[in-house]
């Protein structure tokens, strides 16, 4: 573990402060720039997706350690089942690419 890493310089995983502000105390924040850092936000969210896929795929380690940490109220063996259900679409899909294929052959 990190646990005795200074985190002085480390920048936000997700939310800036400002971002956090925000979301803390919605009403003060005018419409408009309320919706620009939600936005942002959400656009971190889809982000993050594609650099979990990635550690998945070349450091199970540290994705193992991610969801650990992000997803520690799921239950493991759910984690497991919506990992092999992943699995599972992925090689239907690559099965059906090659189908597609074959035909157009």
């Amino acid at each position: 573990m990190i646990d005795d890493v200074k985190w002085t310089n480390v920048p936000r995983a997700l939310l800036t402060d400002r971002e956090k502000d925000v979301i803390r105390d919605d009403e003060s924040v005018d419409p408009a720039t309320r919706s620009t850092l939600l936005g942002r936000i959400e656009q971190k969210i889809y982000a993050m997706k594609e650099d979990t896929q990635l550690l998945r795929t070349h450091r199970p380690d540290l994705a193992t350690q991610l969801e650990e940490h992000v997803c520690s109220e799921v239950p493991r063996d759910q984690l497991a089942r919506h990992d092999q259900q992943i699995q599972d679409l992925q090689e239907t899909v690559e099965d059906l690419k090659e189908r597609l294929d074959d035909q157009s052959d």
